[in-house]
């Protein structure tokens, strides 16, 4: 009894229960408060059947934080929502609320076992309500599955072990991926599939009980699974156990129905709990009939007669004369079991009670037995014994014709969401694409699969409305409602997809066009290239320098390198900056951050450094290159290639490993570059022998000879004559001011 209440099965808003107190359904059937897991001091809130012995406990409120003491106490606030507090006075759980409470809430525990809230003048308006919290336990009117509507998942999850209710390895569930069908997850991997509903219990898992009625709702808002006893006081639960196994329990014994183990498949488990009143002992009372009679009604047993021979052995075709009379001219069956099958009385009791429960389901009418001689039989409506082995099977195919309609009205709805979805990402995508950044391969898929499903469904759908002008037949409307059916989980499976990203922002590659890299493939720089690429492929060399004098091309060649090396895959990535006499550290190392996609979210140079030293060790195979260095640099531990001018800075001031030197162009291969970059202007007789002049007065720098040629290649004579006078008279260090001097012209 609860001091604090009025009423034994409710609770209102100045009330509360507290440890030692209950609350008891009308009935008395139905209890809740606190309670101790065996070999347990923690204290946990729960409901448990009062009349179930072992004591059983069906939900449980704080299973992940539990009572270390005795001093809990549930109370249910102003807003309807029951909040359990502990010893010092803080909430450890509370129940949310579906809908706002009135003036005057109150706690309710039914005769059901659903502990609920509502308003009190209100009957069936539940604020709260425990059967949309399932712990382990489903009892008859929880309803496993879905509310689509409002986001609700129900689902049972396993205790962590018989003395700790947290939530356990175990969880089994619904499945809506395709045709929905039970599952039990360890984690998130999937260890037992029961099947899906065959319109009479879930394929995998026959229930024989003609004490329940099962029932299962497939619309689109909600997809459940519920069970109820058609006699309230029977006892009937479902207890996922914290080793994964899926045990019923009714008044009479627990029955593993369920299981993850790994077992020898031959062997079964039986679990007996006994119930507080009297175990019932059930019998089949049934008619018996003379054995000759049905000896002379299947012409002992003819094997003419036989229909057929399985797990309940032969069947036999019998003559509508039946016990001298005509049984409404139907034809009946009877089933035979022999004497060397090495059963008994009980034994064949029991198989005439197995197929009166099996078989009654789907139809079939038993009608009696036959005890005596050799054999033992049981008479059976001959046509529904047939159907039996087929009527699942029926069911299922049934339901393809009578929701055709259905099915096309989903497939519609399901593409026109497809549809929204698709232009929604192909707006994120086109916004990643002007940001300069490449899409995910996976989305690149995405997109592919959509179209094709939606062109396809859409090209079904409009042959669909060709036909239904007519009058569909039923097989067209059940192989067209099956497609209809594959292509909606189809376009659902694509729907349930997620990206953890659409685009990425990727590392700036090399130019790989030769005009670019302004290089020219002469024979002089072909050996220098050789042997730094061959140098950079040892792993006992990490830093390599070319140095030679100003215009002699080593920009030009370190990136036709550059793009040598990452095009055979011998670096991974290869960044380049260009460092000059007067080294801007920022900008440089800018540059590298650039070739490596890195973006700086550091606001000091010393972060940005430590962050840029990060990124390049994350890569495994890295070139840098550091072009035209004057002077000491301080480098971090990396492959390097390093240009300079000056050979005392690359031995010195640097003390590289490995130096090249890049000598100035020969006369045959400064005029070959030049007539290669001039064309035909250097091959006009009257310029060629001027322009042969002009490529030998270059001094084998290839960047003048470049530059040169750019300029004047367009030119007159008069231009030819004047730009080699003014190299004749200019100091071949000066390359640089001579070739703005050019371009200026």
């Amino acid at each position: 009894m609860i001091a604090t209440s009025t009423s034994v099965d409710t609770l209102s808003m100045n009330q509360s229960l507290q440890d030692g107190e209950t609350l008891v359904s009308a009935r008395g059937v139905i209890e809740v408060g606190f309670f101790s897991p065996e070999n347990s001091t923690r204290r946990y809130l729960g409901i448990w059947y009062t009349n179930v012995s072992p004591f059983t406990v069906v939900w449980v409120a704080n299973r992940n934080i539990p009572l270390e003491s005795k001093s809990g106490v549930l109370k249910l606030n102003e807003k309807g929502i029951l909040v359990l507090l502990n010893g010092s006075n803080s909430t450890i759980w509370s129940s949310n609320m579906a809908s706002k409470a009135g003036n005057n809430p109150i706690g309710h525990l039914l005769d059901s076992g659903n502990f609920v809230v509502k308003n009190e003048q209100e009957t069936n308006n539940f604020l709260w309500r425990s059967f949309d919290e399932i712990g382990d336990t489903m009892i008859p009117g929880m309803k496993l599955g879905w509310n689509i509507e409002i986001g609700l998942e129900r689902c049972i999850s396993s205790w962590k072990s018989a003395n700790d209710p947290a939530k356990g390895k175990y969880t089994l569930k619904l499945d809506r991926r395709g045709y929905p069908q039970v599952v039990i997850l360890k984690g998130s991997e999937i260890k037992v599939r029961v099947g899906p509903w065959n319109g009479q219990s879930w394929a995998g898992y026959p229930v024989t009980s003609d004490k329940s009625l099962q029932k299962f709702v497939f619309n689109e808002k909600e997809v459940y699974y519920e069970f109820d006893l058609l006699d309230s006081s029977d006892f009937n639960i479902f207890i996922l156990t914290p080793s994964g196994t899926g045990s019923r329990i009714s008044e009479t014994c627990t029955r593993q129905v369920l299981s993850t183990e790994e077992e020898d498949q031959s062997a079964s488990r039986i679990y007996y709990k006994h119930y507080k009143s009297k175990l019932r002992k059930e019998d089949i009372d049934l008619p018996t009939f003379d054995l000759s009679v049905l000896v002379n009604a299947t012409e002992n047993f003819s094997t003419e007669n036989k229909l057929g021979e399985g797990g309940f052995r032969p069947i036999y075709k019998q003559k509508i004369i039946f016990q001298g009379t005509v049984r409404d001219g139907k034809e009946l069956a009877v089933k035979r079991l022999s004497k060397k099958s090495e059963q008994g009385l009980d034994e064949f009791k029991n198989e005439v009670g197995l197929i009166a429960k099996l078989q009654h389901r789907n139809l079939v009418k038993l009608l009696g037995c036959c005890i005596e001689g050799e054999i033992n039989t049981t008479p059976m409506d001959a046509i529904a014994s047939v159907a039996s082995t087929v009527a699942a099977s029926l069911l299922r195919h049934l339901t393809y014709v009578l929701l055709y309609t259905t099915y096309l009205s989903e497939l519609e709805v399901q593409v026109q969401k497809l549809r929204r979805q698709h232009k929604e990402l192909k707006h994120t995508v086109e916004a990643a694409k002007r940001s300069g950044e490449e899409i995910e391969d996976t989305v690149h898929d995405w997109f592919a699969r959509a179209r094709a499903a939606m062109e396809e469904a859409q090209a079904f759908l409009r042959q669909e409305d060709r036909e239904r002008v007519g009058c569909l037949d039923v097989y067209s409307k059940y192989v067209n409602s099956q497609r209809a059916r594959s292509m909606v989980e189809a376009v659902r499976e694509i729907r349930r997809e997620t990206f953890d990203r659409v685009s990425y922002r990727c590392a700036l590659k090399c130019n790989v066009s030769s005009a670019a890299r302004e290089y020219v493939a002469l024979e002089s720089r072909n050996l220098v290239l050789k042997g730094i690429m061959h140098v950079l492929e040892c792993d006992e060399v990490d830093f390599v320098g070319l140095y030679g004098m100003a215009g002699v091309g080593k920009t030009a060649l370190v990136k036709e390198l550059a793009w040598r090396v990452e095009k055979d895959g011998l670096f991974d990535v290869v960044v380049m900056a260009t460092v000059t006499n007067s080294p801007n550290v920022g900008r440089i190392r800018a540059e590298i951050a650039d070739g490596l996609g890195l973006k700086f979210d550091e606001l000091t140079e010393m972060g940005r450094a430590c962050r840029l030293r990060q990124r390049i060790r994350q890569e495994r195979r890295i070139l840098v290159i550091l072009d035209d260095v004057w002077g000491k640099l301080y480098l971090i531990q990396c492959k390097l290639l390093v240009t300079s001018r000056d050979l005392n800075v690359l031995n010195s001031s640097l003390g590289v490993e490995r130096v090249y030197r890049l000598e100035v162009l020969s006369e045959d291969e400064s005029w070959g570059l030049f007539e290669k970059r001039g064309g035909d202007a250097v091959r006009d007789p009257s310029i060629q022998p001027l322009a042969a002049e002009v490529a030998k007065s270059c001094g084998g720098l290839s960047l003048l000879i470049v530059t040169v040629v750019e300029a004047l290649k367009d030119k007159d004579l008069y231009a030819w004559k004047d730009a080699l006078e003014q190299i004749m008279n200019f100091d071949l260090k000066g390359v640089c001011i001579l070739r703005c001097v050019l371009l200026l012209r």
